[in-house]
């Protein structure tokens, strides 16, 4: 049930961080009393929940894609790691576009609907922000399982 757990917390980072939920309170009650989100730096409630205010939000805005959880035991409770992927792809309401800045093709120039999605296979939607992975310390508290901290790291190649 800790698994569980635990994937539930790392699911709702990005729903919080993306919406600004309870004026940032959703992103920053995800943390211990003195949790720390590292780059951008961000300790304690007041400086992670502005963290959450900061730049686009809201209800229907996502930006934030995880993927490839992976949870272990460790002498402080847990640690984890998670591939992170931002993308800007508010259009702030404007058509989806295609190659070249023209609207996509499909349902008059609108955003395409299902049925029309693969009018838009190839077509540029939106721009990588960064890419990277989440290295992750949870702690479990009488209220569950938190982020004691949570370090967000830039994708880079290695050695040749």
């Amino acid at each position: 049930m800790d698994y569980v757990l635990l994937q539930q917390l790392a699911a709702r980072h990005a729903s919080a961080l993306d919406s600004g939920a309870d004026n940032g309170n959703a992103f920053a009650g995800l943390f211990t009393p003195n949790g720390e989100f590292v780059h951008p730096d961000a300790k304690g409630p007041h400086q992670l929940a502005a963290l959450a205010r900061g730049g686009k939000e809201g209800p229907m805005f996502v930006s934030h894609f995880a993927m490839n959880h992976v949870i272990e035991p460790s002498p402080e409770g847990a640690a984890g790691t998670r591939y992170v992927i931002e993308i800007d792809i508010d259009d702030n309401g404007q058509p989806a576009r295609g190659a070249g800045n023209a609207p996509a093709r499909g349902n008059g120039g609108q955003r395409a609907t299902p049925a029309d999605q693969w009018a838009l296979v190839g077509r540029r939607g939106g721009a990588p922000i960064s890419i990277g992975r989440y290295e992750d310390v949870y702690l479990k508290t009488p209220d569950g399982w938190r982020f004691k901290t949570r370090r967000s790291f830039g994708s880079m190649s290695g050695p040749q």
